[in-house]
């Protein structure tokens, strides 16, 4: 999660950063977006176990990060499919909803899969 911590803050700097930076340079490095790619499919493959994540747990205390992050990068790709599966996936949680939590996260990670083949599929 640590990783994860410095992702969040250079997402920040890109969605706060000048104006007029070209977009190659708006966008994480592909290494920074692969530490999201495997928390992502941690948590999918937990849900898929479990069914459930256990309020209090460290998966529950680090999801607001994953999300946080997620949110960032909807942003700063200007994604709205991506912002809106965020924002389900943040209410979900917030409930404890992991009936459409499950689906919330999929979708959230078809999308961030999408912006991770655009930019680092070289």
């Amino acid at each position: 999660m640590r990783r994860l911590r410095r992702l969040l803050v250079i997402l920040g700097l890109m969605v706060c950063g000048p104006a007029g930076a070209s977009a190659a340079a708006d966008m994480p490095a592909c290494r920074d977006l692969a530490v999201m790619a495997r928390e992502l499919d941690a948590v999918v493959e937990m849900l898929d176990r479990s069914g459930k994540i256990n309020e209090g747990s460290a998966l529950d205390r680090n999801m607001g990060e994953l999300i946080e992050g997620l949110a960032v990068l909807a942003e700063a790709m200007d994604d709205e499919d991506l912002g809106l599966q965020v924002e389900i996936m943040r209410q979900t949680w917030d409930d404890m909803d992991w009936k459409r939590f499950k689906p919330a996260i999929e979708a959230a990670a078809r999308g961030f899969e999408r912006i991770y083949r655009l930019h680092c599929s070289y």
